[in-house]
C-alpha cells in the first residue's frame, strides 16, 4: 500500500472539484444554520489567501486571524 500524506488544502481542493454543491461547513445565525457548499467555501479560503499574500504574508508563515 502506498504511503500518501494530504494536507488540509488537498483535501479541501479534491472535494470542491468532485463535491461543489455538497454542503462543507455550517454555522448558526440567528438560530439558524447556514452552509457553505464545498465550492463557496473553497474560494472563500481562497480569496481571504490572496488578501494575506497581498499583504505581504508569505507561504508557511503562521497567522492568526
Amino acid at each position: 500500500m502506498e504511503n500518501i500524506k494530504n494536507t488540509i488544502c488537498d483535501l479541501l481542493v479534491k472535494r470542491a472539484k468532485q463535491y461543489p454543491k455538497q454542503n462543507a461547513i455550517g454555522s448558526i445565525h440567528r438560530d439558524k444554520v447556514q452552509f457553505l457548499t464545498f465550492k463557496s467555501y473553497f474560494e472563500t479560503i481562497e480569496t481571504y489567501s490572496l488578501a494575506l499574500m497581498n499583504l505581504g504574508i508569505k507561504p508557511q508563515v503562521k497567522t492568526c486571524i
